[in-house]
């Protein structure tokens, strides 16, 4: 098993950043040890890949008292409700990975004929493991799991985790948010994939899933690859360059071409976003194209009276100011369109 580093938020740290869990757990462990010391707070992103799968995508915010990697992943799979089973086999082969690495602790002992039933909790602590199922993941209220760990339905979490040779289905991928593998094993679905990425980044926004984004699209030739990157970074002008180098492309992407036209008037092109609107005919669009000419009414009406106001013969100072912030606050107005 294998780890990669996504980011490190609070520590300088080159990403992404892929070995082995054995080297991952000991510059973890060491890392809780110096950033404890330092009085700092550290969140390491990162995936958990095993068979060239991943297998946990989640985040780590260090310091924790008593360092203890293994114990955190079972204390987290026991709140998704995995069988012991499943925990037992996930540990194995955490364990192995580990060998020789600082030591951690055991999962449970392997069933025996007459295993030991767990001990009951009682209600305060049920609720407390609710409210706070571990402390790596949900420190202080300002770390969350950023993608839940796969999804343990059907056939059972030791198949799609364990089982050599089992390849998942296109859904499954999707739902789980596996896209890069997606979009290699099914490459009848790759501009699908692709969309799915995009509204999943939209929706996902963070400095971790925009530089996975990126990194996708640098390794696949997509379709819109530069299009949905410019406008994830609000950058509309580079939105406008890609969509204008391959207008064919969006010609059956209704939801894309209405993000064209935004960007239009975003650059203050209204005749190309009208243009755009006549082949979709967005309600949405045609609402942003209408609030764009009413607010360029407002200020070219607003320039004329402070033009009018300079011309005077006596400078009313407190009115021109008036007329000044109006004409401002019109323009960012249109502006934050």
């Amino acid at each position: 098993m294998d780890c990669r580093f996504i980011e490190v938020e609070g520590l300088s740290m080159a990403c992404p950043k892929t070995m082995s869990l054995k080297e991952a757990n000991r510059m973890l462990f060491k890392k809780n040890e110096e950033v404890d010391m330092e009085g700092i707070d550290v969140t390491f992103h990162y995936e958990l890949i095993q068979d060239e799968r991943v297998v946990l995508r989640s985040q780590l915010s260090l310091p924790v008292f008593d360092f203890d990697w293994w114990g955190l992943v079972e204390e987290f799979l026991e709140g998704k409700g995995a069988s012991e089973e499943v925990i037992n086999q996930f540990s194995e082969s955490f364990k192995n990975s580990l060998e020789g690495g600082p030591e951690i602790k055991t999962v449970k002992p392997k069933k025996e004929k007459n295993p030991k039933r767990k001990k009951e909790r009682s209600p305060k602590e049920k609720a407390e493991k609710k409210q706070n199922p571990t402390k790596w993941l949900y420190s202080v209220g300002m770390a969350f799991i950023s993608l839940a760990l796969l999804v343990f339905i059907g056939f059972g979490v030791n198949q799609v985790f364990f089982t050599e040779g089992q390849t998942l289905t296109y859904e499954e991928l999707i739902d789980q948010q596996q896209f890069e593998e997606a979009y290699q094993l099914y490459p009848k679905e790759q501009q699908k994939t692709e969309t799915f990425f995009y509204y999943y980044a939209l929706d996902n926004r963070s400095e971790a899933t925009l530089r996975r984004f990126r990194d996708f699209h640098e390794e696949n030739e997509t379709t819109f690859g530069s299009f949905d990157l410019a406008i994830l970074q609000n950058n509309y002008s580079g939105a406008v360059s890609a969509y204008e180098e391959q207008t064919e492309a969006f010609s059956n992407d209704p939801e894309r071409l209405a993000i064209v036209g935004y960007c239009y008037l975003k650059v203050g092109e209204l005749d190309e976003a009208k243009q755009i609107n006549t082949q979709i005919n967005s309600i949405e669009l045609e609402k942003k194209i209408v609030l764009y000419e009413q607010l360029t009414l407002q200020i070219q009406a607003a320039e004329k009276e402070i033009e009018a106001l300079q011309e005077e013969a006596t400078l009313d100072r407190e009115e021109l100011e008036q007329q000044l912030n109006d004409l401002f606050d019109l323009k960012e107005e249109r502006l934050n369109l």
